[in-house]
């Protein structure tokens, strides 16, 4: 069985354009030899030096001998950019890998651990409001500790912090049980 397989051409990356010389244009006819009398053909065919001069004469042929030296130059320039950048380069895959490896065994430990800790919303319910009442306890225990000599605004700083706390409990413990 044939089979075919067409692929579309990548898009371009932006470092592709930067060594990309394009080819010259190859000539379906040649002019010169077009010129040429029957005997300077033959002598051509005949003389291999004289057929060799002839080719490296030619416009076509110069402009690709410039355009291979030009290519390996790029080519070369490019080569030396990417030793360059080599070491850099295995050194951040490496790194990469290795944080790969990580996140892959904190994802397993989480799957585990979420696995085994199955909170019902009884239970949920039950830590929140446990919760919300040892935070009101602690504010209840900072408002009392307001001594004379106190620092005023560490005082109140510190009572805020813990009246929020309780709040914030109490506002999801509401939320939770005002939910189905």
């Amino acid at each position: 069985s044939l089979s075919l397989s067409l692929s579309l051409p990548s898009p371009p990356r932006p470092h592709q354009n930067i060594f990309h010389t394009p080819m010259p244009a190859v000539p379906a006819i040649f002019p010169m030899l077009d010129e040429m009398t029957t005997a300077e053909q033959k002598r051509l065919m005949e003389d291999e030096v004289a057929l060799e001069t002839f080719v490296e004469e030619l416009s076509v042929v110069r402009d690709y001998r410039q355009l291979l030296d030009e290519t390996r130059a790029a080519n070369l320039t490019a080569a030396r950019a990417l030793l360059e950048k080599e070491e850099g380069i295995l050194n951040a895959r490496d790194a990469c890998l290795i944080l790969q490896a990580e996140l892959r065994e904190k994802a397993r430990a989480h799957e585990k651990l979420a696995a085994s800790t199955s909170l019902d919303r009884a239970t949920v319910k039950a830590q929140l409001a446990r919760e919300a009442d040892e935070a009101d306890e602690a504010k209840e225990m900072e408002g009392q500790n307001l001594e004379d000599g106190a620092d005023v605004n560490r005082w109140t700083e510190t009572f805020l912090e813990k009246a929020a706390r309780y709040h914030k409990l109490n506002a999801l413990r509401e939320m939770l049980n005002n939910t189905t």
